[in-house]
């Protein structure tokens, strides 16, 4: 037998060892358990839905506010007044202000009338 042959004999021996007690170098008996990654954490929104306008705010701060959670939102000035059914549609954030705060002193007019 010369080398060639020998050393060929030697590397198939080897690999079928290797073979009968569990694979090879590139293809092992098992996988080794990779890490999965963790979910990005759900971020909290800045405003709560929930939170509640405290009592005796002004009208402009509350439509401040509103206002300021619907631009989070992702809504358009447009959409602001559309929300409230407004006859007027605001161009900027400001008109939307005050479109709003007029809205809000209007219904705080009508819940008074109500009461008393």
């Amino acid at each position: 037998m010369n080398a060639m042959e020998k050393l060929a004999a030697q590397e198939c021996a080897a690999a079928k060892r290797l073979w009968e007690f569990g694979g090879s170098d590139r293809y092992p008996a098992s996988l080794p358990v990779r890490p999965r990654p963790k979910p990005a954490p759900k971020l909290e929104p800045v405003v709560s839905i929930t939170e509640e306008i405290p009592a005796g705010m002004p009208a402009f701060d509350e439509a401040l506010e509103h206002v300021n959670w619907c631009r989070m939102q992702g809504m358009s000035p447009q959409d602001v007044c559309r929300s409230i059914n407004s006859s007027h549609l605001a161009d900027s954030w400001g008109g939307a202000v005050a479109i709003l705060e007029r809205y809000i002193v209007k219904m705080r007019k009508n819940e008074n009338r109500k009461q008393g």
